[in-house]
């Protein structure tokens, strides 16, 4: 049976996406030397947990696909040889704003991209808002 493995990163974040950015390509050059094959970055890693609050802008926090911050994940995964879940963007396309999750090999190909349909509207959870 041959294992793979996979680091979850937990990582508090800030409001500036550079310094998430940073934090997290630091997290992934970590888990690479501790051997990890895969590595799933947080849900929303590039911003604060901003859908706690209704109707805040967040306009600060979009991205899109491809990007700059995409880009360097794409570096990381080919220089680090692995695989990368890039935990929920908040993407703008078109008139749409998706929470979108990325995939990237371990070549930096993007293998495929997820924008999340199922959007929770509870207290402390107002998705639906972005």
């Amino acid at each position: 049976m041959k294992y793979v493995r996979i680091a979850l990163i937990q990582m508090s974040m800030s409001a500036s996406m550079s310094a998430n950015l940073d934090k997290a390509l630091q997290h992934i050059k970590d888990a690479a030397q501790q051997g990890a094959q895969i590595v799933a970055l947080p849900e929303l890693f590039l911003s604060p947990y901003f859908p706690q609050e209704k109707k805040k802008n967040a306009d600060a926090y979009l991205v899109k696909i491809p990007s700059e911050p995409l880009e360097q994940l794409r570096v990381a995964a080919r220089e680090h040889n692995l695989v990368i879940i890039a935990g929920s963007l908040f993407e703008k396309t078109g008139k749409c704003n998706y929470n979108t999750t990325v995939v990237i090999n371990s070549d930096g190909k993007i293998l495929g991209d997820y924008r999340k349909m199922h959007i929770p509207h509870d207290p402390g959870f107002y998705e639906l808002d972005y």
